[in-house]
């Protein structure tokens, strides 16, 4: 007899995350790429998905490279907005405090921040 799988049974295949090359990249080719990335999606009605031959393709490392400053930049945001804010303090450190600890130093003035 044939044994047909659950939906429990099937094997799911994890996603291979590529680990991005250490690739140096600034905030001016950060934008760049997220702009030439939005055009291509925005092409994505017409696209015939060769993706070799168009010369919207980019470096596969820059773009990781691109995603991740973006995600880790948003993530320190969230961080940052949510319950702890970063604090410069009078000699130049900045500093993770609560929020209600931030606000009260955010008071005064850098030089009587310790």
């Amino acid at each position: 007899q044939a044994h047909e799988e659950t939906p429990a049974e099937t094997p799911v295949e994890k996603p291979v995350r590529k680990q991005a090359k250490r690739v140096g990249i600034s905030r001016k080719e950060i934008l760049e790429l997220l702009q030439t990335e939005r055009e291509c999606v925005s092409r994505a009605d017409t696209c015939n998905r060769d993706c070799a031959r168009c010369f919207l393709v980019r470096d596969t490392d820059k773009l990781l490279a691109m995603y991740d400053a973006v995600i880790k930049t948003y993530q320190w945001h969230l961080k940052q907005n949510g319950d702890h804010k970063l604090v410069r303090m009078a000699d130049g450190s900045r500093k993770w405090l609560p929020n209600d600890e931030a606000v009260e130093l955010l008071k005064l003035p850098r030089k009587q921040r310790v």
